[in-house]
């Protein structure tokens, strides 16, 4: 299961969700330039500062969350807080989803990677 975490293109939000028969609370800052998020498991703060990264993990360490939280961006830059729900993205997933999103990248991109590099 792939779901998008919705978002809205303002710096600062809060968004409560059921993912996974587990109630997520995501909070999304903009500090300085960057965007970085806290996330509830409940009322349990689990992760706490994390920072907006193109395909990365939020939980990229052992938490209580079961499942994956990442942050994706359609222009493959870090998100930024006026394109959140639109190019920039939050998604939760029960698998391992960059994985299988990196693959179909190198499968759709082959021919451009083959040109570049040669291989």
């Amino acid at each position: 299961m792939l779901l998008e975490i919705p978002l809205n293109p303002i710096p600062n939000q809060q968004v409560t969700v059921v993912l996974n028969n587990q109630q997520i609370t995501v909070n999304v800052y903009l500090q300085d330039v960057s965007l970085f998020c806290d996330v509830y498991l409940g009322s349990t703060p689990i992760i706490l500062g994390m920072r907006a990264n193109h395909g990365s993990y939020v939980n990229q360490f052992a938490s209580s969350l079961n499942g994956y939280l990442f942050w994706w961006d359609e222009d493959g830059l870090d998100p930024q807080y006026q394109t959140l729900g639109t190019i920039g993205k939050l998604y939760y997933s029960d698998y391992d989803a960059l994985s299988l999103i990196y693959a179909q990248w190198v499968i759709d991109n082959k021919a451009a990677l083959q040109a570049e590099f040669g291989i």
